[in-house]
């Protein structure tokens, strides 16, 4: 399972910037976004907007994180689902991964189709993962590679990651060692350290199957 949070939170801090609220309730936000729990909880009891009166590129999401740093996520979703409906790509993301994280795989599944059929990436990957494991869908490897093959075409790595898995072990697909090594070197590529390891092991396999070729000609 994917999850971009981190990276939302400078894109929260300067909604924090663009938004009329004194320091101590700014301060109060920072910690909560930072982690701290009983911050979001003081900002909750201290009433939030409502669904109907956030903001969907904005309020509405910075709300949703509240929650959700508070382990309040049912709460989260009607706000996310409200920027999610405007076309806000990001809070179907999210709001599918809060239904992935309350269990609720069938409503996860469908919020991460929809946003993964938009083409967003991490969505396809998480979808592709439902897949795998059968949550929400019957269990499809086949179909969660022909995803990780498309997210890994648009530069998903993660994606890249998971297919050279399923080429070198042969997980509903043929087994091919050079598939695999091309698809780690474009997990490795995209900066994925995983990818990178195991790129260098199976090259080093590769080249060591070479030597051992070279030796057996000269004998």
């Amino acid at each position: 399972m994917r999850n971009l949070f981190i990276s939302f939170i400078f894109v929260f801090c300067n909604l924090l910037n663009a938004t009329q609220t004194n320091l101590n309730e700014k301060e109060l936000i920072y910690a909560c976004l930072d982690g701290d729990k009983n911050a979001c909880m003081r900002i909750i009891d201290d009433d939030l907007p409502s669904v109907d009166e956030c903001n969907e590129e904005r309020s509405c999401i910075l709300i949703a994180h509240i929650y959700m740093n508070a382990n309040l996520h049912e709460y989260a979703i009607p706000y996310l689902k409200k920027s999610c409906y405007a076309n806000v790509i990001e809070a179907c993301f999210e709001s599918a991964l809060n239904y992935e994280i309350l269990e609720n795989y069938t409503q996860a599944y469908n919020t991460y189709k929809q946003s993964c059929d938009k083409g967003f990436m991490p969505s396809c990957y998480n979808l592709a993962m439902l897949y795998v494991n059968g949550l929400g869908v019957a269990a499809d490897i086949k179909k969660a590679n022909r995803i990780f093959f498309e997210a890994c075409a648009n530069d998903e790595e993660q994606s890249c990651y998971n297919l050279a898995i399923s080429y070198k072990e042969g997980i509903g697909l043929k087994a091919d060692r050079l598939k695999a090594k091309e698809f780690f070197k474009k997990a490795c590529d995209l900066g994925m350290e995983l990818g990178c390891k195991e790129y260098k092991i199976i090259n080093a396999a590769d080249f060591s199957i070479t030597i051992k070729d070279h030796l057996k000609q000269q004998e």
